[in-house]
């Protein structure tokens, strides 16, 4: 080696020992960034890897790589990764906001379709049913243009697994059922165990009466023989839920049984609740209440039973009907209760994923139709050209574009005018009661009472619902909103031809004014209010709590035309009627001793 140097020093001139040396050192250093860039890959593939298993470790990689220069690329898939591992610790906003902006970077690569199905699944979580639907549709498109890799797979499942939160089984089954049926060799045993359970479910609920035992076999020999696991055991619970709901009850206990201790085992908190549920349940369908009794005891001895709603009122329902058995009624009335507010929340949830699904596909068919209203106009367009060939081609191209202005012009213009008087009507109406609400009604009557000059008195009268909060407190503030609907209803319906205007000004206080009466005969208007009220039949929400107001007439007679004094007035003679007992009208006097 020292030969080899002296050789060099002495046979070689300066400006090629020069060249050597720089040629030595670029080869150094791009066998430096090549090493590094290989590095850094692995680093990512690894915390990749363990994301899910050891999500510590994987954080702890990640933070490796912070301060290393990294490729456009790396540098999302290094965000993704941290968005990931933020909502394995169940961060969820920072997550989203982690994980969306890669999303939106990457708009049909790998990336791209890892980013929007692990969005999916916090969307989920989140029950933000509007945007996870704009994500699946997405992640949809996605599927349909990228190459069936296992990741492919994998955003394939959860997009099943979110279509059957949402019931939508039809378009579950159709993503599952042709990945399951291709027998990809890219999908390992566990995938395809999961696709099995899966479609499975998608299937039971498009067609309960044709599934068939072997359907549950098949998918039972794809997972029996894999370490147990929340995908792996899947299938168990939902063999035992369809047996149960379609009437198998001996066959559902003995399912549940069956699985019992692998489902213990795997310490899965909702797969625990489900299998006691379904054993609870086929017992007492077979009259063994005390079995039963013991494990919805248990059940609902879980810290955090409340937090699953679904499996709370399943139990909830059990101790009904033990409780029935048992003829301990006001045990079985208490749990009624309970089971009726989850189920109330739960039916809430189900009608905001409908309402999120109708809106999604709302959007989609009106998508579709301009689709098809654009490829209908470019057909008739090509027409148009090939015609105006032989009859002056650009004469009627520019009429054709100048009709085409002015009825866009005029559809904008009728819309804009539709919308706004849309948002005028929005503006000054009480969204409960349909009547005009306060500010409405103040504009109006200062108007009212600006223009014109009243021979005859013109009345206000404030009416206050009574009782509106004892039936809030009693009955819930859905029975009180509908009492209040009432009054709604019957003040638009007997309006007489002096109404000037009615309207809900605060939360159960209306007002009326009626021109060209006075206030007795006001008075005589109340009384006929009061009946219509108490003519309400408010059983069927209210119990025997029936519907009646306190009434306050003042007219012009006794403070002039000023919008101000005659509120005071009728508010100062309402509570009057209020002091009085309720269920009354009194007139305002201007020089009363209360004033």
């Amino acid at each position: 080696m020292l030969l080899v140097f002296t050789l060099f020093d002495k046979c070689c001139s300066h400006r090629v020992k020069v060249i050597l040396l720089f040629w030595l050192l670029g080869g150094v250093n791009c066998c430096f960034a090549n090493t590094n860039a290989n590095f850094i890959a692995s680093q990512l593939a690894l915390a990749d890897q363990l994301k899910v298993r050891d999500p510590d470790q994987s954080f702890a990689i990640l933070n490796t790589l912070s301060g290393r220069k990294l490729s456009e690329l790396q540098k999302d898939y290094h965000q993704y990764l941290v968005g990931f591992n933020a909502a394995i610790h169940s961060e969820i906003p920072r997550a989203i906001n982690l994980i969306s902006p890669v999303s939106e970077r990457h708009p049909a690569d790998e990336l791209g379709m890892r980013s929007r199905s692990t969005l999916l699944s916090l969307y989920g979580g989140l029950k933000d049913w509007s945007k996870a639907l704009v994500v699946a549709s997405e992640l949809e498109s996605l599927l349909e243009s990228m190459p069936r890799t296992p990741q492919w797979h994998l955003a394939n499942v959860g997009a099943g697994n979110f279509y059957l939160k949402l019931a939508m089984f039809d378009t579950a089954f159709q993503l599952l059922d042709e990945a399951y049926q291709s027998q990809s060799q890219v999908i390992d045993e566990e995938l395809r165990c999961r696709y099995g359970s899966q479609r499975l479910a998608a299937f039971i609920g498009l067609a309960t009466d044709q599934v068939k035992p072997a359907m549950f076999n098949e998918v039972q020999l794809l997972c029996s023989s894999l370490p147990s696991s929340v995908y792996t055991l899947e299938f168990a619970i939902i063999w035992a839920r369809y047996l149960m709901d379609s009437g198998h009850y001996i066959e559902a206990l003995a399912k549940a049984n069956e699985f019992e201790q692998a489902i213990l085992d795997l310490d899965y908190f909702y797969f625990r609740v489900a299998l006691q549920n379904t054993k609870a349940r086929a017992l007492v369908a077979l009259e063994h209440y005390d079995k039963a009794a013991a494990i919805v005891d248990e059940l609902l001895g879980y810290p955090n039973i409340t937090d699953y709603r679904e499996g709370f009122s399943k139990a909830a329902r059990v101790k009904v009907a033990l409780a029935s058995k048992a003829q301990d009624y006001a045990s079985a009335y208490n749990w009624q209760l309970q089971m009726a507010e989850i189920e109330r929340q739960l039916q809430l949830e189900e009608k905001a994923k409908a309402l999120a699904v109708f809106r999604a596909k709302s959007m989609q068919k009106a998508a579709d139709t301009a689709l098809q209203l654009l490829a209908d106009n470019q057909a008739l367009l090509r027409e148009d050209l090939r015609y105006a060939e032989h009859k002056l081609l650009n004469l009627y191209l520019t009429i054709a574009l100048v009709c085409s202005l002015l009825l866009v012009a005029g559809f904008a213009f009728y819309r804009m005018r539709q919308q706004k008087q849309t948002w005028l009507k929005l503006a000054s109406t009480d969204a409960l009661t349909g009547l005009a609400n306060r500010r409405h009604f103040i504009a109006h009557m200062d108007n009212v009472l600006r223009k014109n000059r009243f021979v005859a008195p013109l009345s206000l009268i404030l009416c206050d619902l009574d009782g509106i909060k004892q039936i809030n407190d009693t009955y819930g503030h859905q029975a009180g909103d509908w009492a209040l609907e009432q009054v709604g209803l019957v003040l638009r319906e007997y309006a007489t031809e002096n109404t000037v205007c009615s309207a809900r000004i605060a939360g159960d206080e209306f007002v009326i004014c009626l021109e060209s009466t006075s206030a007795v005969t006001a008075m005589e208007y109340c009384d006929q209010l009061q009946q219509h009220l108490a003519g309400i039949d408010t059983r069927a929400v209210c119990g025997d709590i029936s519907l009646s107001a306190s009434f306050g007439v003042c007219d012009t007679d006794q403070t002039g035309a000023i919008l101000t004094a005659l509120i005071s007035g009728a508010d100062l003679a309402m509570y009057q009627a209020k002091k009085a007992g309720r269920r009354r009208a009194v007139i305002y006097q201007a020089h009363s001793p209360d004033k």
